[in-house]
């Protein structure tokens, strides 16, 4: 969680609500980048994390192991 919503501690304990859209919903980027050889991060939640090369790598790194290209249509 703390990947994907880094705030949310600090949310919970000021009283304001949760950011749901933020909450972990497993997608797994999180472990699979470091199994790839790429940091872990929360891609596709985390808007600092999205657009970066490893974001982008792990994407190929699986559309290559699905047999796409990679690339995004």
């Amino acid at each position: 969680m703390v990947l994907s919503y880094p705030r949310m501690a600090l949310d919970s304990l000021c009283g304001r609500p949760l950011g749901r859209k933020r909450i972990c919903r497993t997608f797994s980027d999180c472990t699979n980048g470091p199994r790839s050889g790429l940091r872990s991060g929360c891609f596709p939640l985390d808007p600092a994390e999205r657009g970066s090369e490893d974001a982008e790598a792990l994407q190929r790194t699986k559309a290559q192991a699905r047999g796409g290209s990679g690339r995004k249509p």
